[in-house]
Formats: C-alpha cells, sequence, structure tokens
C-alpha cells in the first residue's frame, strides 16, 4: 500500500514493511514510478500489507472491537445465528 502519511498509521501498519508512505504527493509519485520499477519489492510489500490487513484489519475486527467497547460480548456468534 502506498499512501499518504498519517499519524496513526503506526498504530496499524509497520510503514516500510507493511506499506510506504509519503509525505507530499510528489513524493508520492516517485515513490510509485520506484515501486513499478522494482516488481519484487512492490510484490513483498503488498503480500505482507495484505497478511496485516487478512489478520487484523477487516470488518469482523472492527465490529468486534466496537461491540466490546459497548459491551456485547460473543458478537461473533450472535450474526453467525443471524446468517
Amino acid at each position: 500500500m502506498l499512501c499518504l502519511h498519517s499519524p496513526n498509521l503506526k498504530r496499524y501498519y509497520k510503514p516500510g514493511r507493511e506499506c510506504v508512505t509519503s509525505e507530499t504527493l510528489e513524493d508520492f509519485a516517485e515513490k510509485a514510478c520506484w515501486y513499478l520499477a522494482h516488481e519484487a519489492k512492490r510484490v513483498r510489500i503488498a503480500r505482507r500489507y495484505l497478511e496485516r490487513t487478512s489478520r487484523g484489519h477487516m470488518c469482523d475486527h472492527r465490529f468486534g472491537d466496537l461491540f466490546g467497547l459497548m459491551g456485547f460480548d460473543g458478537w461473533g456468534v450472535m450474526c453467525s445465528a443471524a446468517g
């Protein structure tokens, strides 16, 4: 993933390993061109990003966090029973 820098990004991903960040649009464009020319590095970061996202950043993870904060434990069981 190539994205503009965000202060909270480090809470979710490891910049340089699971994503690539840029401070400016010019830097963003330069990095995009560089990664297009270096497929192996681009694929490695993309794979790590996908693995991290699949492991902890899908909708069910976010809803689980939200429902947990609201005091609903076992929300996944409720959703499975409804489906």
